[in-house]
């Protein structure tokens, strides 16, 4: 794309920035949505919404740099609801005792995905072209909206195909599930956890990339941006896996009772 339009490395930067711009406004708005009107429907509008934004961005391409843009935004609108979707779900249908476990699937089948669709990307463009890729996945990512609305459930009550002893089970160990009327930010912030997701995303960084900065500025590249700088939607992605957990003490992991604000 940037070979065929001859984009210098400014635009590059500001294409690629831009999906980030619509990610950002959806980080902890997802969280909130998935809370009032299910994990299953946010989760699949989500998808819906950057499949179609996916696949619209090669006509966006050829009508000039501001409808690329945004394209590119409308695409992070869509996915920053995913992450706090796919937790409400799990804190709905899986039992507190196998969540570890849940989240570590999920999220390796997240990157599982990356990993084909990166190997994958090549052998299409090669084969058909750079704008094949954005609509053979466009399209797949419709037919998986179609197919996840007739299947999914916000929570095993919802669900037709939830067997009452299935049904008992995950329920017997989940926090009572209601909807927030307001955000309990003082809550929130005072969990450890959130912090140390802060942390970790804002403020840490990996030994690889501080060899980074310090080999860039000796070969007289421009150092790698500290951390602080390159993560900036490490707080709301933080506060929205808090917004799409239950808050719970202790005693509410184990007796089921909710938490209270």
């Amino acid at each position: 794309m940037a070979t065929q339009y001859g984009w210098d490395t400014q635009t590059i930067g500001l294409v690629q920035s831009s999906f980030f711009w619509g990610y950002l406004l959806t980080q902890v708005l997802g969280g909130v949505w998935a809370d009032r009107y299910g994990g299953a429907r946010v989760l699949g509008a989500g998808v819906l919404w950057w499949s179609a934004a996916t696949a619209l961005t090669p006509l966006a391409a050829a009508a000039g740099l501001p409808a690329l843009l945004a394209a590119r935004a409308a695409m992070g609108v869509g996915e920053g609801v995913a992450m706090p979707a796919m937790n409400t779900l799990l804190s709905r249908w899986v039992p507190v005792q196998e969540r570890s476990r849940a989240l570590a699937l999920v999220y390796s089948g997240m990157y599982a995905g990356s990993v084909a669709g990166l190997g994958a990307s090549p052998h299409i463009i090669h084969a058909a072209g750079w704008p094949s890729v954005f609509f053979i996945f466009g399209a797949l990512g419709i037919v998986w909206y179609l197919v996840w609305m007739s299947r999914a459930a916000a929570s095993p009550g919802e669900d037709p195909r939830c067997s009452e002893e299935e049904r008992l089970y995950i329920t017997a160990s989940a926090v009572a599930a209601r909807p927030a009327s307001s955000i309990p930010w003082k809550t929130i912030l005072s969990k450890p956890a959130v912090w140390a997701l802060i942390g970790e995303k804002h403020v840490g960084g990996s030994e690889r990339e501080r060899r980074e900065e310090s080999v860039g500025g000796a070969a007289g590249r421009p150092p790698v941006r500290p951390l602080i700088l390159s993560h900036p939607l490490s707080i709301p992605f933080s506060l929205s896996l808090s917004l799409s957990f239950p808050l719970q003490s202790p005693t509410s992991a184990t007796t089921g009772a909710p938490s209270s604000y």
